[in-house]
């Protein structure tokens, strides 16, 4: 068998990039798109480009190179520093939602927020969201400001909290992923599944890049159970943020999505994500996972996510004109019932329903 130099790369390698072009290339010349897919970026992201992922993705991959010393040790970065334990210990939750245990660790949290950060920043948008407002009249509305500041530094504010107001000692970006998701699934829930589902796609694209070919073999081997290590507070508290800054940005935008979308996306992420997976110690090698109470959990909180984005938020009565017209037309067939009463329970006789006093016309003269 010939051997190849080691430099060169594997012929898999090679044929991966190139089978994902050319698939691209096809379904592009099948759609037509005739510009479509570019002009669409382009309407919310500057120049068609999400940087904020971007930006945020470098921010995380510089902790790991650099502040772990993954460039030097990729396998094995320094980790025990950096992990959130402590509020007396600001280094650890300072950095802990931006640092990772190992390769597989940094890999698995980096596919996610590439497939569904730039969905979120999508509804996020660099350009305001009103017709004819001027994008650089003020800082907040100035898109190179919202793609290269607001923006990853909303992503650092919500690692933060990841890190400060989950329970137990944390580390990793994983938070941040899934407040990602919550946010992007109160607007676009579907595409948040196809997003998450191609999550994926992305990871095994990358560890076929990497390993193109592997062996294994059969052995018998002890550990500890799958979902022992899971930080579901994280995850879950990061999800709960995502979709409360979604709701709210759904609110000033006063936009609303379907509730059956809404409900379906959320209870197809929840058990497809593991969020479910709720469990605990007992002993000192026992691990309970709660799969059932886990269950209740996802649907409940579809159930709150569905009632808190798609609440009636129409205005009231007196900021609404058609309110306001439904309202006269109201009063108006009131006092013509009250007319009609008194007309026909007045006397038959002549004599007046009314006192005999000086009674007004509608031209203003008595009668």
């Amino acid at each position: 068998m010939v051997q190849l130099p080691s430099w060169l790369p594997a012929p898999e390698q090679v044929a991966i990039p190139l089978a994902v072009l050319l698939s691209l290339v096809l379904v592009r010349r099948l759609d037509g798109p005739s510009g479509r897919w570019g002009q669409r970026l382009r309407s919310r992201f500057l120049l068609g480009v999400p940087w904020g992922t971007l930006v945020s993705i470098a921010g995380v991959l510089a902790v790991y190179l650099f502040v772990q010393q993954g460039w030097n040790h990729w396998r094995n970065p320094v980790t025990l520093p950096f992990s959130s334990w402590s509020y007396l210990y600001p280094t650890g939750w300072l950095l802990a939602p931006f640092s990772h245990t190992g390769p597989g660790h940094l890999v698995g949290n980096l596919t996610t927020t590439l497939a569904v950060a730039p969905l979120a920043e999508y509804f996020f948008g660099h350009f305001p969201s009103k017709r004819g407002e001027n994008p650089f009249f003020s800082r907040t509305s100035n898109p190179w400001i919202r793609a290269f500041v607001i923006f990853p530094a909303g992503v650092a504010l919500v690692g933060l909290a990841t890190s400060v107001f989950a329970w137990g000692p944390i580390i990793g970006f994983s938070g941040v992923a899934f407040a990602f998701v919550g946010f992007a699934l109160v607007r676009y829930p579907l595409m948040t599944v196809v997003a998450v589902s191609a999550q994926g796609a992305i990871r095994t694209a990358y560890r076929a890049m990497r390993d193109p070919v592997i062996q294994g073999s059969a052995s018998r081997s002890f550990g500890d159970p799958w979902w022992f290590g899971i930080a579901v507070q994280g995850h879950a508290l990061g999800l709960l943020l995502g979709i409360l800054l979604g709701v709210a940005v759904l609110y000033r935008r006063r936009e609303r999505v379907g509730a059956l979308r809404l409900w379906t996306g959320t209870v197809v992420l929840g058990m497809s994500m593991t969020l479910w997976a709720l469990w605990w110690y007992r002993g000192e090698s026992t691990y309970v996972l709660y799969r059932g109470l886990g269950v209740v959990f996802v649907v409940a909180l579809a159930a709150l996510t569905t009632v808190a984005a798609t609440a009636d938020r129409r205005p009231s009565s007196a900021t609404c004109p058609a309110s306001r017209s439904a309202c006269w037309r109201c009063c108006s067939r009131w006092r013509s019932w009250s007319a009609w009463r008194s007309r026909s329970t007045s006397p038959r006789s002549g004599t007046p329903a009314y006192p005999a006093t000086a009674r007004r016309s509608k031209s203003g003269a008595t009668t």
